[in-house]
């Protein structure tokens, strides 16, 4: 029996008590933190007194708080007290309170108002007189719903990141008040003065506050009961051994968990599913309710109907498969399946149902219809798990449907795990009797009995709940275990019942628990465990009804009001807004508030495909909406929800991540730790978007009711949407043609002026489109009107050289698959047939994650080509005379070697006329002769073209060339400059692939120029030998490499840093070319040339070329 609320605490006000509110006092000055824990101090023991005698303030404000001149606090009575066990009084909060209610204060949570809730406004209380202003402040014209969204989904800004005086451990404090779930603030007042304290201590003694532990001195009034027992490691180890044996071996198991209520089976399966969802395994799970024994297959339409939701979050390429299984297993029985899990008419589509047959003939169908089902899930890579909890309960049809499935299953890697309820009779096997069938089916079977608490198990789980010493609470150990025979959950209710009767308290002198073991012994309702049970229940529900219910189904019902309200002007709001960016603003700020969203996305699909049209915020200063386009990634949202929602077009909400659901592993969720609620939008029974919001502060955020509401305002969200788009669209065309009119005034001038200027002329393609929009100089290039704007595409190509047509097409078309940019040179035909040499570049445009239009420029290149032609020929002249110049060189050695055939013309020719003299006449030996002198001609000949080769200006003339021959023939003609240098010839021509493809006369001028460099470089060399060694080898089967090598001077860094410069040279009268040109001439033949110092004396020069094969 709850006793009459006590009298609030005496307080004696005075008539200038006003003068004396906290709210009239300044806040402390910049940094002044001593006068601010003093003041905390005293309003924590003021609110101690209350708290003592069992009373919550309820409405701690800055008007509620009263300092004396003494410095001593007084809270107001006329505030909201009331006692912890009686029924709230429903009293209005006016309006300058609610920047300081608790988030239990406003109904949204699961969790009570308590001495906590007091806390959290204190906290509030101490953050405006650290900072000058309230945690969150709501604009003029806000409302409760505004306030209350702040309280449950928004985290102020830690004080010291407002003011850097203040100390960071006091801003921990400050925050620990403020911490959203109760459990997670400081649990008594007594607590926070202990670390307020402390804060001043520290000031006082160093002049800072170091870091620590907020809360290590705080002591619940009552102990947390939860965790410890309830971890089932090792049985929960045995349901994932299970499950490895399925894999390993490809067979089904059957794993049955069974105890008596209370012994922690829930907990075990808990334990088991948060391992089981991180295996790669289908998991589908279902519950036999009581209530529904009446249903057939109730919990095995469950159990697919989860999984199935699952199913539906995956990505595209996996559904597809799964519905290949699906559709080949089930055959003919799917639109029976469909019938009793509706949800897979979403993965195969809708089917006939079956026609009747007698009811003996139906369950058989039926039996094969379940087994092809599970079968279709169950693979060797991916096992099927299917738990059933609560089986005492399940009905004979599903019973029997679980019998086929052992019985036929065998050679199939399904899990199938059950819990049961056993009585608290000791050795009472019958209930178990209904599972024999099963079992006898079941090819292996692992029991898993959760044992009951042993002593010293309990001794730990209460040693941690009463933060005391295992020793300490052995006794009471023993005598729970006693009691309650070691069940975890009857334990709990013992400690419950005996803290409630005042046998277990906590000394307010050291905080330590004591216990009246005596007394708990002789209480009658110790004696046995389940009469503890039933007086724990009369005693918790003893205040249910009676004088406390009219009361709370009056702010129930004046809750259910509020939200109608709020709802009819939420619509009212939606559906008078017509611009769109507005209306989205105005749903995004009503959803995330009426929902306790902390964050939240607008999602507009069209054809199945999703776009984020906005993304909102909650911040300190209010929801921040941003109207984005962007498509859906992993870190945006838990995309298996959307996925599921957009698919199966119904509402997801989700719970803490440690709540199991469909959606467990998705690694949003996981790593967030986020409730979140997903609601489709609909036009006419078309999905036309979805809304998602998310809480992670609160894991309770989102409740049904919150649903219901959120439901409603998205349906009329949907429709104005529509209509703002629909008017939108209408608007977009004037405003787009506007817009494009100011900007072309304001800058086609200076465009065209630039374009005409740089001969560049600009287009915009979309890829979707045929047309090209053009600029006028664009159109001038083409030799197109200069008033003309857009291009068609085929137009475009035709323009294209016919030689260069091919090679565009093929690198725009590889450019659009692959989204890069194009740059390309080429010659297009104008329409008056000029040709023009222009130089294109395209940039892509992506939008949305795709590549939808290209900007670029194209760019009348002819100048440029034309002095490029013309710097080639100046480069070819240039050549030309290097050749002649290198020819001049070796004038003595040519008319050396042209006077030899002409002398042994001369010879022959003599000789052979004494041969005709003769009589008779020597006609064959004149024959000789005269064949003689038309080979000497005929060489002197080919000595002569090849000088003229060398110095004529010819384009060159690639040809299969023999590099050794070429090497050999520029060996004879400076021949006799080398032989008046005294310089000997090793010939190391070795490679055994020596054809190349190229020009012939570049290649001799090349070689002539590095025999005449390896030359002059030994001119000077007295004290050593003069080598010229020509080399070539085959590095690769299809290269060559020729070496010319000397024994001169060598060459310095500097050199061999500038040597292929042009005009470079370091002879008296060379002109710095002919490197150069070589260097050119073999680059142009897909070649290199390389130099460097040969130890111990001189340079070696080498170039590679690729050779044509044998058969040429």
């Amino acid at each position: 029996m709850i006793n009459p609320m006590p009298p609030a605490p005496r307080s004696r006000l005075t008539d200038d008590d006003t003068e004396h509110a906290l709210e009239h006092r300044s806040p402390p000055g910049n940094g002044d933190i001593a006068t601010f824990l003093a003041q905390a101090l005293s309003i924590c023991a003021a609110l101690r007194q209350w708290h003592a005698a069992g009373l919550i303030h309820g409405n701690l404000t800055p008007a509620t708080l009263f300092i004396t001149p003494a410095g001593i606090c007084r809270l107001d009575r006329r505030g909201l007290a009331s006692h912890p066990a009686l029924p709230p009084t429903g009293a209005r909060l006016v309006n300058r309170t609610l920047a300081f209610i608790s988030p239990e204060h406003t109904g949204r949570t699961k969790s009570g108002i308590d001495a906590r809730s007091d806390l959290y406004s204190l906290g509030a209380v101490f953050y405006q007189r650290l900072t000058g202003r309230p945690p969150f402040e709501v604009p003029a014209g806000g409302g409760l719903a505004e306030w209350e969204h702040h309280h449950i989904a928004c985290e102020p800004d830690a004080p010291h990141a407002i003011l850097a005086a203040i100390p960071d451990m006091l801003s921990l404090v400050v925050m620990k008040l403020l911490a959203k779930a109760p459990e997670n603030r400081y649990q008594t007042v007594e607590g926070l003065a202990a670390d307020l304290k402390r804060c001043r201590f520290s000031l006082a003694a160093f002049g800072s506050i170091p870091r620590f532990i907020p809360g290590l001195q705080d002591f619940s009034p009552a102990p947390q009961l939860t965790g410890g027992p309830f971890t089932r490691a090792a049985d929960t180890q045995k349901v994932l051994l299970a499950l490895a044996a399925v894999k390993r071996q490809g067979t089904h198991t059957l794993v049955v968990i069974s105890g008596p209520a209370g012994i922690g089976k829930s907990s075990l399966i808990a334990g088991a599913l948060d391992l089981l969802r991180r295996e790669n395994a289908f998991l589908a799970v279902g519950k036999v309710e009581p209530s529904r024994r009446v249903l057939p297959y109730a919990a095995l339409s469950e159990a697919f109907r989860s999984l199935i939701l699952y199913v539906l979050g995956q990505p595209e390429a996996e559904v597809d498969a799964l519905r290949g299984r699906l559709v080949s297993a089930l055959g003919a029985y799917a639109g029976l399946a469909i019938g009793l899990v509706p949800g897979l008419a979403l993965i195969l589509g809708e089917k006939s149902p079956l026609y009747a047959i007698p009811a003996v003939e139906a369950e058989t169908r039926l039996h094969r219809m379940w087994y092809c089902l599970a079968v279709a899930f169950a693979t060797a890579a991916r096992p099927l798990i299917l738990l059933i909890d609560d089986i005492q309960w399940i009905d004979p049809a599903s019973l029997r449907v679980l019998e086929y499935l052992m019985a036929n299953t065998a050679a199939s890697p399904v899990l199938l795990v059950v819990a049961l309820r056993a009585p608290p009779v000791t050795g009472d096997r019958s209930f178990a009797a209904p599972l024999t069938a099963l079992r006898n089916n079941a090819a292996r079977v692992v029991d898993i009995e959760p044992a009951p608490l042993s002593i010293p198990s309990l001794a730990r789980w209460l040693a941690d709940a009463f933060r005391t010493a295992p020793g300490r609470v052995s006794a009471l150990a023993g005598l729970v275990h006693a009691k309650t025979g070691g069940n975890p959950a009857v334990a709990r209710r013992f400690i419950s019942i005996i803290i409630k009767e005042g046998l277990a308290t906590r000394s307010k002198r050291n905080g330590k628990w004591q216990f009246a073991l005596a007394a708990i012994q002789a209480r009658r309702y110790a004696q046995n465990p389940a009469e503890a049970f039933a007086l724990a229940d009369n005693g918790e529900n003893s205040g249910e009804g009676g004088d406390g219910a009219p009361e709370g189904v009056s702010l129930t019902q004046a809750r259910e009001n509020r939200d109608l309200q709020s709802v009819i002007s939420a619509s009212r709001a939606l559906s008078e807004e017509i611009d769109l960016g507005r209306l989205i603003h105005i749903l995004m700020k009503m959803t995330l508030e009426h929902a306790g969203a902390q964050r939240g996305l607008l999602i507009r699909v069209t054809a199945g495909s999703p776009v984020i049209e906005a993304r909102a915020d909650t911040t300190p200063a209010g929801v921040k909406v941003q109207v984005v386009k962007a498509v859906p990634v992993a870190g945006d949202l838990p995309i298996s929800v959307l996925n599921a929602v957009i698919r199966a077009g119904q509402e997801i909400r989700l719970g803490a991540p440690g709540e199991f659901s469909p959606f467990s592993r998705d690694p949003y969720l996981m790593a967030s730790g986020a409730a979140a609620l997903c609601v489709p939008m609909f036009k006419q029974a078309r999905l036309v978007g979805a809304l998602y919001l998310e809480n992670r502060l609160m894991p309770d955020a989102f409740t049904a009711d919150h649903s219901k509401v959120i439901a409603l305002l998205v349906a009329q969200a949907a429709i104005s949407i529509e209509t703002a788009t629909l008017y939108a669209e209408l608007l977009e065309e004037n405003i787009q043609r506007r817009r494009v009119e100011n900007e072309l005034r304001t800058s086609q001038t200076s465009l065209m002026l630039g374009e005409k200027i740089g001969h560049t002329g600009s287009w915009r393609w979309e890829t979707t489109q045929e047309t090209l929009d053009i600029s006028a100089e664009y159109a001038r290039i083409f030799g197109l009107d200069d008033e003309r704007r857009t291009l068609s595409f085929t137009n475009y190509i035709a323009f294209v050289h016919p030689d260069d047509r091919n090679r565009i097409l093929n690198q725009i078309d590889y450019c659009l698959s692959k989204g890069l940019a194009m740059q390309a040179e080429y010659r297009i035909v104008r329409t008056d047939g000029t040709l023009r040499y222009v130089a294109g570049i395209g940039e892509p445009i992506q939008t949305g994650g795709n590549i939808s239009e290209y900007f670029g420029t194209v760019t009348d290149i002819t100048a440029r080509k034309q002095a490029g032609d013309a710097v080639r020929a100046a480069q070819a002249d240039l050549a030309r005379v290097a050749r002649a110049t290198t020819v001049g060189q070796l004038t003595a050695s040519i008319a050396h070697e042209i006077n030899q055939p002409l002398m042994s013309i001369v010879s022959n020719a003599g000789a052979s006329l004494r041969w005709l003299n003769r009589e008779p006449a020597q006609l064959d030996n004149a024959r000789v002769g005269l064949e003689d002198i038309i080979a000497e001609g005929r060489r002197a000949g080919e000595m002569i073209r090849s000088l003229q080769a060398l110095t004529r200006n010819e384009p060159p003339h690639f040809i299969p060339v023999d590099l050794h021959h070429t090497a050999h023939h520029i060996l004879t003609l400076s021949h006799s400059e080398l032989e008046r240098r005294k310089i000997a010839i090793e010939d190391a021509l070795w490679a055994d692939a020596f054809i190349v493809y190229g020009d012939s006369v570049q290649i001799q001028q090349v070689l002539l120029n590095l025999v005449m460099n390896a030359a002059e470089a030994m001119a000077e060399v007295d004290d050593r030998p003069r080598i010229l060694t020509l080399s070539s080898a085959n590095p690769a089967p299809d290269l060559i490499t020729f070496a010319v090598a000397d024994t001169g001077t060598g060459l310095s860094d500097e050199v061999k840093a500038r040597m292929f410069e042009s005009f470079y040279t370091t002879k008296k009268q060379g002109m710095g070319m002919g490197l150069a040109i070589s260097h050119s001439i073999i680059e142009s033949h897909r070649g290199r040339m390389d130099a460097s110092q040969r130890h111990p004396h001189g340079s070696h020069f080498s170039f590679t070329l690729p050779t044509l094969p044998a058969d040429g």
